[in-house]
């Protein structure tokens, strides 16, 4: 699957063994704005987004959350702002739906939405309620300063307090929520049978 869309390109080894899953590597075009290297073989690469020389990933494969259907939120009633239950399998899908989440608070259609336009991301936190906190905050600030707004997201590396993203969205005309900002009140991402889970509330 491809996860970049036309500024990546995927390679796969052509040794790899039999029922081996081969790592993919990723490469940009000159003109992408992560392309910041250049190696010996011609292909842009991208060290401060965690790639090697070789576009490869240093710790993992992207990790790619571009179905908008299998998105896992929903708005939950709040005394005076809006609040979002998100769920996901793991803390990447759990951002990824948090994102989207609010996405559907700003704009009444994600899916008219265009991706044509691409941002990258490099949020650190605490911890993984602060780096909630701080991804959300950071769309929200783009969706308020720029009326840009995300849909597609591949997640180039997820930790507890640590992440590199790549969003694609596009501006829209007007916001229907304007998002003052992203709170921690009664935040707590939780442990459940099916992943993670946590209630993030909205100040608007």
């Amino acid at each position: 699957m491809q996860c970049g869309g036309a500024w990546a390109q995927y390679l796969v080894p052509s040794q790899g063994q039999v029922g081996q899953r081969a790592s993919p590597a990723i490469f940009y075009h000159k003109t992408s704005s992560f392309a910041t290297h250049l190696n010996r073989a011609g292909n842009w690469y991208a060290p401060e987004m965690g790639l090697d020389e070789g576009g490869n990933i240093e710790t993992c494969p992207p990790s790619c959350y571009n179905d908008i259907g299998m998105s896992d939120f929903e708005e939950v009633e709040h005394t005076a702002d809006r609040a979002l239950r998100v769920r996901g399998r793991d803390l990447g899908e759990l951002l990824v739906n948090a994102a989207r989440g609010m996405a559907s608070l700003l704009v009444p259609d994600l899916d008219g939405i265009s991706s044509e336009t691409e941002r990258r991301f490099h949020i650190e936190a605490f911890d993984s309620e602060g780096l909630l906190v701080e991804w959300l905050s950071e769309l929200a600030y783009l969706a308020e300063m720029e009326m840009l707004v995300f849909r597609e997201f591949d997640l180039l590396r997820v930790m507890p307090t640590r992440l590199l993203a790549v969003g694609r969205g596009g501006y829209v005309p007007v916001l229907q929520e304007h998002i003052k900002a992203v709170t921690y009140h009664n935040l707590a991402i939780v442990q459940t049978d099916q992943g993670l889970e946590a209630v993030v509330v909205f100040d608007v």
